[in-house]
């Protein structure tokens, strides 16, 4: 694993408490909330992002029990047990960070035996620690999941046309590819020095994309778009609600009072237009 890769795991580790007891402590959720159907609280956008995405992967192409879904940053799993759980298909959660696996393999083993003891079939996921940079090591045999989902996870992968190059491979010929994440609209060298710490380094943020950027790499790998929008306004209504949630977090620790300004930083990179969040939706030609 690439050395910048190798710290973001770590930071990652170390800062999984934090985020679990601020962001979602019930489900762990640790991705960009969606707006677009009217959620006024966290945990309903946080949920409304994931049934979202559900929607128009299922537009793309149908998931159902014989369908296999790869997740690259699964976190804690959450998405895979809402889709396996709902359509009776398999998943493989990927995941650079060594606690969110840990996480994600206890809470399936937690919810299998809650569906045993109700006569239901156990969820068929397997989570894998890993980097989305080394799919190709993870994954070697091509053409092995009809559906690929990743949810503010990409921007930490270091290599990122090597991801693309194996998400491509790795999909059945007419396979849905679905993408929530970060986006970059400004060149580094236009944020302040304490901007950079907070946006960029303090998670590793890696190989930035630009909206129109995004939409090219996936288009010259050879993937459809069927769907791209960016909704950079739920962007920074998310994180405008996480930094007031840290308030009282902050003045007591000093890693949630980074957290804290981190987000702040987010909200007003956002408002000048030098970040954004994208959705991103592309299906693999048959021909």
């Amino acid at each position: 694993m690439k050395k910048q890769e190798q710290q973001t795991r770590e930071k990652f580790n170390a800062l999984k408490k934090y985020y679990d007891e601020t962001w979602d402590k019930k489900s762990h959720t640790l991705h960009v909330g969606y707006f677009g159907y009217g959620a006024r609280t966290l945990t309903k956008a946080f949920a409304d992002a994931t049934a979202m995405l559900i929607k128009r992967l299922n537009e793309m192409a149908t998931v159902n029990v014989g369908s296999t879904v790869l997740d690259v940053g699964c976190g804690t799993g959450k998405t895979l047990q809402i889709l396996c759980a709902k359509y009776g298909c398999r998943g493989v959660g990927v995941d650079i960070s060594d606690a969110q696996i840990k996480d994600a393999k206890a809470d399936l083993a937690a919810t299998n035996r809650a569906r045993q003891a109700k006569k239901l079939r156990p969820l068929r996921i397997k989570f894998i620690q890993g980097s989305g940079s080394d799919l190709s090591r993870l994954f070697p045999k091509k053409e092995s999941f009809t559906h690929i989902i990743s949810q503010d996870a990409l921007l930490l992968v270091v290599n990122k046309r090597s991801l693309f190059k194996n998400a491509f491979r790795l999909l059945v010929p007419g396979g849905a590819l679905a993408i929530a994440d970060f986006l970059s609209e400004a060149p580094q060298k236009t944020y302040t020095k304490d901007q950079k710490k907070l946006i960029y380094t303090l998670v590793n943020w890696s190989g930035e994309l630009s909206y129109a950027a995004y939409r090219a790499v996936l288009s010259s790998i050879g993937f459809r778009l069927t769907h791209a929008e960016e909704r950079g306004k739920d962007m920074r209504k998310t994180y405008d609600m996480l930094a007031k949630r840290l308030r009282p977090y902050a003045a007591k620790d000093a890693v949630y009072a980074d957290l804290a300004k981190r987000y702040k930083n987010i909200v007003s990179a956002v408002k000048a237009g030098k970040m954004g969040w994208g959705l991103f939706f592309a299906i693999k030609p048959t021909i």
